[in-house]
């Protein structure tokens, strides 16, 4: 008997199950509600530090949102915050802090029309030399250097290295890099190098390295990297026109004969079936992960295109010119079997399946 050959069925269910490996984007409907997100105007920060991340106003705490991981080894968390729909009014300013990324998901619409801040902090000036804060999932610029030791390099995969003692460029620190390669303005360090993937890890930027003492005294401090941010929602994404998403590095520190490195930019994920940027009386939408290196923005939609004016994204290196761009990404959504289609394959499947029992069940001769 010739046997019953499906490899075409199976093949076809392979192909149609298929999904990206990756983990990124998150699904808002993976995670509890905390039921709608409505924000006035008003000051407002997120705090993703901790087993219990938080959204706060002037009233206190707003909501509590979860930690989920990732397998990375830098950032291996995220805080995430999951509401039933987001609505972030003109003027409401949220300012961003803590070790982890961030993600704002909704399980309908989002309509952003505020500003989120999730940049990295500068540098200490010389004889202050302190580096500068990561924003969100960002690393911390490298403390400038004190007597005859060298400045600290910046934390993160492409964190900058630090200047050593003495005048000239040779005490200077290198700049962070994330999208793009790190500034090599110090002859006697090799430019940190890019990594990551938004669509494999939510991740932020890298800090610049510290600077090196000199006879005007201690070093100065690395910028530190810009954070990393996904605004998600299963409906759509509007971001209304003056409305700003930021996640830039900051500036390293100076001072007589010293430069510190400043951090990359950092990394923006905005995930939906469609994103729309508007233009309106306030301008166009400002999504920036600028820095000395530019850091990374990935939009994924149904299409693999975004509505309106996108002259406002940008992932802009620092004026130096060996620095580099950062990475703006375009990707669609993995298309998803309707349900009707399960069922034609998995009843295609049951009847060949069966078809092939009743021939083996046939005696010899038949």
């Amino acid at each position: 008997m010739t046997p019953i050959r499906c490899g075409c069925l199976v093949a076809a269910m392979a192909a149609m199950t298929q999904v990206p490996a990756s983990a990124m984007p998150l699904d808002p409907l993976a995670f509890g509600s905390l039921g709608t997100l409505s924000l006035g105007a008003g000051s407002y920060t997120i705090d993703t530090s901790g087993a219990a991340p938080t959204l706060s106003g002037s009233g206190g705490t707003i909501a509590t949102g979860v930690i989920t991981n990732q397998s990375t080894t830098f950032d291996p968390a995220i805080a995430v915050f999951d509401f039933s729909s987001i609505s972030i009014d003109s003027g409401a300013t949220i300012v961003v802090s803590g070790p982890n990324p961030l993600a704002l998901l909704s399980r309908t619409g989002f309509t952003f029309a505020g500003s989120l801040d999730a940049s990295g902090g500068p540098g200490g000036n010389q004889n202050a030399g302190a580096g500068g804060t990561g924003g969100p999932g960002g690393g911390a610029g490298g403390a400038g250097g004190s007597g005859s030791g060298s400045g600290s390099p910046g934390d993160g995969p492409g964190g900058g290295g630090g200047g050593f003692a003495g005048l000239g460029n040779g005490s200077w620190g290198e700049g962070g890099a994330f999208g793009g390669d790190g500034t090599n303005r110090n002859p006697a360090l090799t430019p940190a190098v890019a990594y990551g993937d938004l669509h494999a890890a939510l991740q932020g930027g890298s800090g610049g390295g510290g600077s090196g003492p000199n006879v005007f005294g201690s070093g100065a401090g690395g910028g530190g990297g810009g954070g990393a941010v996904e605004f998600g929602a299963t409906s759509f994404l509007t971001f209304a026109g003056g409305s700003e998403v930021l996640a830039n590095g900051g500036l390293g520190g100076g001072g007589l004969g010293v430069i510190a490195g400043q951090g990359s930019g950092g990394g923006v994920l905005l995930h939906a079936p469609s994103i729309e940027f508007q233009t309106d009386a306030n301008g166009v939408p400002t999504v920036a992960a600028n820095g000395d290196s530019g850091g990374r923005i990935m939009f994924v939609t149904q299409d693999g295109t975004v509505a309106g004016n996108l002259s406002g994204v940008t992932v802009g290196k620092s004026a130096e010119l060996t620095g580099h761009e950062g990475v703006i990404t375009f990707r669609s959504v993995s298309p998803v079997p309707e349900p009707a289609e399960w069922a034609l394959l998995l009843a295609g499947g049951t009847m060949l399946a069966g078809l092939g029992s009743a021939r083996r069940a046939r005696p010899t001769g038949v």
